[in-house]
């Protein structure tokens, strides 16, 4: 079975892929799950650091904005299935 690499640089079979993806679609894509991601983008991608912010904060924040936007990514990919 062929294994890709994957959006978060792990390696899956693409069974495993399509059932990841289904699973954030199924999840994100109803009303709650919807705001949930909605809040979640707001205090991530729409909160950028202030002058003055360490470089850990900067880091910090990073991550949980690479989080966020692996949802949303796997959620649009789900929606394809």
């Amino acid at each position: 079975m062929a294994v890709k690499v994957s959006l978060d640089g792990r390696k899956y079979s693409p069974d495993v892929e399509a059932r990841i993806n289904a699973a954030f679609a199924e999840i994100f894509q109803k009303d709650a799950g919807q705001e949930v991601l909605n809040y979640l983008t707001n205090i991530t991608m729409h909160s950028p650091a202030g002058p003055g912010t360490s470089n850990e904060v900067v880091q910090h924040q990073s991550g949980q904005c690479w989080i966020v936007g692996l949802i949303r990514k796997r959620t649009e990919l789900g929606k394809e299935l």
